[in-house]
This record gives structure tokens, sequence and C-alpha cells, in this order.
């Protein structure tokens, strides 16, 4: 796992990997973008049906190897959809893995990844952790970009029935209109 580190090796390929607290800050001026990029990393998984089920800041680094420019990191609580879940971030996690709190158990989706990449884009956007869920409307309210707004309104539902299902749908929501305006 790469926990603050500048780089490391894999094979024959040295990815330089920058923690996101410090390096996001360069993608500040494009949020819209920014959240782009790192649901398309994020539906890589989803695609195979996939969840991270511990989508956090620490998780996700700039890699300017990649065409995001994001990676994803730390896939020690990664299961496939429909499994139970194994693990997660206090903090982080959607609210449908409350009931892990009380031991019972918490079934792994898609949206749940989703909620976890909107608190940590609202970490990002705000440059603080959000620590209780009924302020993120208040964090959400002042959101100028509209679009953003909306998206991140979807992706951080408490209700998960009423949630974005999977990284695609941001992606689609989002692409179209970057690709209308260069």
């Amino acid at each position: 796992m790469l926990y603050g580190h500048s780089s490391f090796t894999n094979a024959n390929h040295k990815l330089i990997g920058i923690p996101y607290y410090e390096s996001i800050k360069k993608l500040k001026s494009n949020e819209r973008e920014a959240l782009l990029n790192m649901a398309i990393e994020q539906d890589l998984l989803h695609i195979s049906k996939l969840v991270h089920c511990d989508l956090k800041p620490d998780h996700i680094v700039i890699d300017p190897l990649r065409d995001t420019g994001f990676r994803l990191l730390d896939f020690e609580f990664v299961v496939t959809e429909g499994d139970e879940v194994i693990g997660y971030t206090k903090g982080y996690h959607p609210p449908e893995y409350d009931c892990l709190e009380n031991q019972q158990y918490a079934i792994a989706s898609r949206k749940s990844d989703v909620f976890s990449l909107g608190l940590c884009m609202l970490h990002f956007m705000n440059n603080e952790f959000i620590p209780n869920r009924l302020e993120i409307p208040d964090y959400l309210k002042v959101i100028e970009d509209i679009l953003l707004r909306d998206v991140l309104t979807q992706m951080l539902e408490l209700d998960c029935s009423r949630r974005l299902s999977d990284a695609s749908d941001i992606v689609t929501m989002l692409k179209d209109d970057i690709n209308q305006f260069p």
C-alpha cells in the first residue's frame, strides 16, 4: 500500500504517487474534471462488478502516467458486488454500512463506492473532513457549479435507493458537458 510515500517501483516502471492532500490542490481550478477522472478510475472496478469498499482521500493519488491523472489505491477490502463488506474506513463509509457497528453485516454495492467518492470530493473541495452526514446539504448548497452540485447531491443521497447506481452514471453526467466546452 502506498501511504504518503513519494514513489514506489512495480515491475519495470515507476509510479510517482503524490499523496491526495498535497496533489489535489493542483486540480482545485477544475473540480468537475477532477471528479470525472476519479469516477473513470472507479468505473474500472465497477465494470468488473467489484466494489472498493474503502475509498477515502488517502486512497486516491495523482498519477501522471495514467490518462485520467488519478490512481485508486489499497484494494484490501475489495469484494464482488453482492458479497459481504469485510472492511471500511469510518467517516468515509456510506450510511448502509452503519449496521456493521452493531456487528451485523452489510452487502457491498457500487452505490456505496459512489457515496464514498462523493465524500472524498467534498473533502477535497472544502479541505476538511465532513464529520456529520446531516451537514452534507450545507456543504452542497454553496457549490456554485450547478452541474457539479447536482451530481454530488445524487452521489451523496443518504437513501441508497435514490443514489446514483455506479461510477458510470457520474461519468455520463459529467463527460458530455465537459466535451461541449473545451
